[in-house]
């Protein structure tokens, strides 16, 4: 009996170990370093572009070089920054970075890096709605069937 209760103490303690060293999820920036988003970036451009390897290895570094400079402006802002100071300054980086991406990429792969970056920026945007709870009016929105405003809350108007 009392090694049935050790047994099951030190599964405990093993389940407890492992679910404390287990990443945290979620995918936000903070949790991944720059050398890591870099090559997740650089990954997902090969598949997307058919990127040669020259290629990828200047995208790599520029993808580096911009991750690094994205890490320091979110921690200059150490969580307490101006949003709207942050996104411009992410703006002229990112205007940045794909000017030097233009330069590697041909132009069949530049346009289809420019499509699959809108495509991208467009589902960021849903996403934030609908942890947000979605924009009153928005299609999907609670409260706005059919992405009408108001609805129908009883009785004739």
């Amino acid at each position: 009996m009392k090694f049935k209760a050790l047994f099951t103490c030190l599964l405990i303690v093993v389940a407890v170990i492992a679910s404390n060293a287990q990443p945290p999820q979620g995918g936000g920036f903070g949790q991944m370093d720059p050398e890591q988003m870099a090559k997740s970036q650089t990954d997902r451009m090969a598949e997307d572009l058919k990127l040669d390897d020259k290629q990828k290895t200047e995208v790599q570094a520029i993808n580096l070089k911009y991750s690094k400079k994205m890490g320091e402006i979110f921690q200059g802002a150490g969580g307490q920054g101006n949003f709207e100071d942050m996104r411009k300054k992410m703006d002229e980086m990112n205007t940045q970075k794909n000017a030097e991406l233009k330069k590697v990429f041909t132009a069949e792969q530049y346009t289809k890096y420019e499509a699959l970056e809108k495509q991208r920026q467009e589902e960021r945007r849903q996403r934030m709605q609908q942890r947000q709870g979605g924009a009153p009016g928005a299609p999907g929105a609670p409260g706005a069937p059919g992405g009408q405003r108001g609805g129908q809350r009883g009785g004739a108007r």
